[in-house]
């Protein structure tokens, strides 16, 4: 009976290691098979494997194999009608239960493996659940310690280079200028996942060389951005809003400026303190205090110095206001420490990375993961489950490896692609 976990993948699995009882091989007609070259993995449409080596009954075979687990997987993917499926070679199955013909009418040599694979492999398989947090949940245990640190120091660095494939875009669609790159990045994040779009399409609406030529006018900066941000459209008797609105229609004229829509933006069951008003007064205030981030970021010697880069201060107005018009307690507002290393490690250390990959500078790249490694444990629902499995984590670098392998791995069933699942799976045999 198939599970969730026997199926294809499986076997695909298996037949790329390897890992059947090889000897004195047969297709189920009877004749002899020598595996001269198992092939290689395709990843694109049609059969599974290219490529292959084969003697079949003495006779020599280039081609494709595909693998199902029922034979008859074949007429129900439509094989059948596939032209570039006429280049099977061997149909490789866990169970033969339909003769399969191809196009031309000739039956395809098939192997079964359910008398070939070890017992304890698909043991193991099956007490993956899926219903738990992860499918290893109560096996995870027995995985060696060296195992885990190896595959999580990869997992570091396959998430930083998924990051930077945003990055990518980004700088293209802007002509490689890092700096206005590295704004919409730090905007993009600034927004929290909630206004992270609408955040994003201020950034791209507002050039940064407008910004840069008003940084040392904070409150004209806010005009800019609450201008551009819609926000300044209020039925609110507020004389800061009136004033904004008088400014910004200046610059709009100026600079060709037009706002993106108001409704775009989300305040519903946020905490006041992340109300994308208080963001952008935020960001006016970090442009007023840096100018060109991105190269005070590169500038920066130590830890300490990159974070007073995120000590700024906002305009008087927001010390008694989370929106406009709405008086609230009085609080000098800041950025507070979780907030500033969210931005680093989504941010600064991604972007660091992909400048220093792209100047090939091993000091700014080893700079970034110095950082990664100095900030502190995120605190989150993926890190708090992986800690109740043995994992002690002692800095961000660990905790972004594991939130790459619960996203990309775990919540996907990507076991056999695992090298924690491949360790569970894959016990020490001899055939």
């Amino acid at each position: 009976m198939k599970t969730w976990i026997y199926n294809e993948s499986l076997l695909i699995y298996i037949w790329q290691l390897q890992r059947f009882d090889t000897n004195e091989l047969q297709t189920t007609e009877g004749q002899k098979i020598i595996i001269q070259n198992k092939g290689f993995r395709n990843n694109d449409a049609g059969p599974d494997f290219e490529n292959v080596r084969l003697i079949i009954d003495d006779t020599n075979w280039i081609g494709t194999i595909e693998i199902h687990w029922f034979s008859s997987d074949w007429y129900l993917h439509q094989h059948e009608d596939n032209p570039s499926f006429n280049n099977v070679i061997l149909h490789v199955v866990f169970e033969e239960d339909k003769i399969i013909y191809n196009q031309n009418g000739n039956r395809i040599p098939c192997l079964e493996l359910k008398n070939r694979i070890h017992p304890d492999i698909l043991n193991r398989t099956s007490n993956l659940n899926p219903n738990n947090w992860i499918p290893c949940e109560k096996l995870i245990s027995s995985v060696n310690d060296f195992t885990k640190t190896l595959w999580l120091e990869r997992l570091v660095i396959e998430r930083l280079e998924n990051k930077t494939k945003i990055i990518h875009s980004i700088l293209l669609e802007n002509n490689w200028n890092w700096e206005e790159g590295f704004y919409i990045l730090l905007c993009k994040y600034l927004g929290g996942p909630i206004n992270s779009e609408p955040f994003e399409t201020l950034a791209k609406q507002t050039p940064f060389s407008i910004l840069l030529k008003n940084k040392d006018d904070q409150f004209v900066l806010e005009s800019i951005l609450f201008g551009q941000s819609g926000l300044l459209i209020s039925d609110k008797n507020d004389e800061y809003i009136q004033k904004l609105t008088n400014e910004y229609q200046y610059q709009s004229n100026k600079f060709k400026l037009k706002p993106i829509q108001k409704h775009l933006w989300k305040f519903l069951r946020l905490r006041p303190a992340n109300f994308p008003t208080l963001r952008i007064a935020e960001l006016a205030a970090l442009i007023r205090k840096n100018g060109t981030i991105f190269r005070k970021v590169i500038e920066c010697e130590d830890f300490k110095s990159l974070y007073q880069l995120f000590s700024i201060t906002l305009s008087p107005y927001w010390d008694n206001h989370y929106v406009f018009g709405e008086n609230s307690k009085t609080i000098v507002k800041k950025l507070g420490k979780s907030e500033i290393n969210t931005l680093i490690i989504n941010t600064i250390i991604p972007f660091l990375y992909f400048y220093a990959k792209q100047k090939n500078d091993d000091k700014l790249m080893t700079k970034a993961f110095e950082w990664l490694n100095q900030l502190p444990v995120e605190k989150n629902q993926i890190i708090s489950k992986w800690k109740d499995l043995g994992f002690i984590n002692k800095s961000a670098s660990e905790s972004q490896a594991l939130i790459q392998l619960y996203k990309n791995y775990c919540m996907k069933q990507k076991c056999l692609e695992c090298s924690i699942g491949h360790s569970i799976i894959n016990p020490t045999i001899n055939y």
